[in-house]
């Protein structure tokens, strides 16, 4: 391919020569390192096509003219006309590839918006989303999923049975599931969350569901999710490594 393009430069080269092999005029030398000029200023015109612009092509334009002008200025009318015509192809051919690369991305983007935007608006992300986190359908609008507080959290050793603030971090694992909740929260504005928590401790079992749940409400208040659109029910005591269940009512999903 790259040997092809060289064939043809030189074929074109030896056009051109051939051409003008009979001799050119100052005056007819002069206009071709005018057209020369205004073809390659006309490149600075285009400021929306800067970032499209072919390296080879803008180079070679500039190069050509610069020779140009020099072999005009030895008098030397016949390499003048030649490369002034050779920067004016060049120039010429910088537009008209910028213009294509510059209407091939914005096809692509205005392409992309496209599926984006269905994207975002389709509701069948909404249930695979929630699918992934953990959560299953249980109605019309309805999601729900449960999961062991020693899933959820990251119990701490040696926690004194009488500290109840010793709760543990979420694991990323469930944060996982709480981030794939909060982006259908935050497009979807009626849905609502029931936070339903029961502890896996002998005492104060409340307490620690209360902490659950409060752990739960932070993380998705943290990320912008109103607090009235969140209820909270801790339980008390419940199965043996305890047990979250997050509820989604609301959802428009298919």
């Amino acid at each position: 391919m790259r040997m092809k393009k060289v064939t043809t430069v030189l074929l074109g080269m030896f056009l051109v020569a051939g051409l003008y092999g009979a001799g050119v005029s100052e005056s007819q030398a002069k206009i071709d390192v005018e057209d020369a000029g205004k073809a390659y200023s006309e490149i600075s015109k285009h400021k929306d096509l800067k970032a499209f612009l072919p390296y080879r092509e803008f180079y070679f334009a500039k190069a050509y003219l610069s020779l140009a002008k020099k072999y005009l200025d030895d008098s030397d009318y016949e390499k003048a006309s030649y490369y002034a015509i050779l920067s004016q192809t060049q120039s010429k051919s910088a537009i008209a590839i910028a213009q294509k690369r510059k209407l091939e991305y914005e096809l692509l983007k205005k392409e992309r918006d496209h599926y984006k935007k269905i994207v975002e608006s389709d509701t069948t992300w909404v249930s695979v989303a929630l699918l992934e986190g953990g959560l299953k359908r249980k109605g019309k609008k309805k999601f729900e999923g449960k999961f062991s507080a020693t899933d959820a959290f990251s119990m701490p050793r040696n926690r004194e049975p009488w500290r109840v603030e010793q709760v543990g971090e979420l694991k990323d694992k469930f944060k996982k599931t709480l981030d794939k909740v909060y982006k259908v929260m935050s497009k979807q504005k009626k849905v609502k969350l029931i936070i339903e928590t029961k502890s896996q401790r002998d005492r104060r079992t409340k307490d620690f569901s209360e902490l659950y749940a409060n752990k739960i409400q932070d993380y998705l208040t943290d990320k912008g999710i109103d607090s009235d659109r969140i209820k909270k029910e801790p339980k008390g005591r419940g199965p043996r490594n305890g047990e979250i269940i997050l509820t989604l009512k609301g959802v428009d999903a298919k």
